[in-house]
């Protein structure tokens, strides 16, 4: 809730005051005890900042003008009772709606003012242990600091980061099939919720100290792509991100600390290879969901950070 602007939602309010319907809302009614908000969760904080919390004053009004910068307890009764009796219509998903077709009814019916993004969609879906684990870690300073703070928090796209890492580590790329990547991502929330307090505290472990490595190893450089030294900073980019984060998880301390002796070479490397290998590169800029394309991707980088590593030794 809250990505609404307080004109936005004052605007929703003005819709109720001239009887306009809203739009039916959709609620997961899979626990009975507890609904998820499949669609609608903005409209409902818009109602309880203003109906409730009474922290919203009406601003950017078309109509009803003369009520600006008036919150819920200084409108006319007969307005407050106008709100108060308005009509919604809930559709709830019953039990035993398997998860995957609920993602995929929260993507048709998310279709108002402001679509969510599919890391907001399996947040929502996904309420528990995993969702403050992606939430943790995309806030530690270990992956702020190597992403450089350049990742959109507002839309969760920090978590989906978060969770393509913890997905390969569980799910190892040389045995994905699915086709469809965000069904994965959403498949892995699920497992992860499964898990023990101790193999998830391991897995958050694990997640830093590839951070820190990969922050040892190329710094502000770490997950963009770069095909010359001196070409300007381009984003972090997802694929080349879970590629090395996992790449990284796999080696042992001793490597770790030989990589980071020749990093100049890795760094030199993996530009000849950007450069010479369009198949690389098309694996993490295009269709990166595509199973070909993240077993490439896997491989090359693995190949790479194996051959600094034979060569350091020998």
């Amino acid at each position: 809730g809250g990505l609404w602007s307080d004109a936005a939602q004052s605007r929703l309010i003005e819709s109720l005051l001239i009887r306009i319907p809203l739009p039916a809302f959709y609620m997961d009614a899979t626990n009975e005890e507890r609904w998820l908000v499949v669609d609608g969760l903005q409209r409902l904080s818009v109602l309880k900042r203003f109906i409730i919390d009474q922290d919203l004053a009406l601003t950017g009004l078309e109509f009803l003008i003369n009520l600006r910068g008036k919150r819920f307890s200084e409108l006319p009764r007969p307005l407050q009772r106008r709100i108060e009796e308005t009509q919604l219509i809930v559709y709830l998903i019953q039990p035993g709606t398997p998860p995957n077709l609920k993602f995929n009814i929260f993507e048709r019916i998310n279709t108002g003012g402001l679509p969510l993004s599919a890391q907001e969609i399996r947040h929502a879906l996904n309420q528990g242990p995993a969702a403050l684990m992606l939430e943790r870690l995309a806030g530690a300073p270990a992956f702020e600091r190597v992403v450089g703070r350049s990742i959109r928090t507002q839309r969760m796209t920090d978590r989906e980061f978060v969770l393509r890492f913890l997905a390969f580590v569980l799910t190892p790329p040389e045995t994905y099939r699915s086709q469809d990547l965000d069904g994965f991502l959403n498949q892995q929330m699920g497992v992860l919720n499964a898990m023990s307090d101790a193999d998830r505290a391991a897995l958050e472990g694990r997640f830093l100290r590839a951070m820190d490595a990969a922050w040892r190893l190329f710094e502000k450089d770490a997950f963009r792509k770069r095909y010359r030294p001196e070409d300007p900073r381009k984003p972090v980019n997802k694929a080349l991100f879970e590629a090395w984060a996992v790449t990284l998880d796999a080696l042992s301390d001793a490597e770790l600390e030989l990589l980071v002796q020749r990093r100049e070479t890795l760094r030199d490397r993996l530009m000849a290879v950007m450069n010479r290998d369009s198949g690389f590169v098309d694996s993490i800029s295009r269709s990166t969901g595509d199973v070909r394309n993240v077993r490439l991707r896997f491989s090359t980088v693995r190949a790479l950070a194996r051959e600094v590593l034979d060569a350091a030794a020998s």
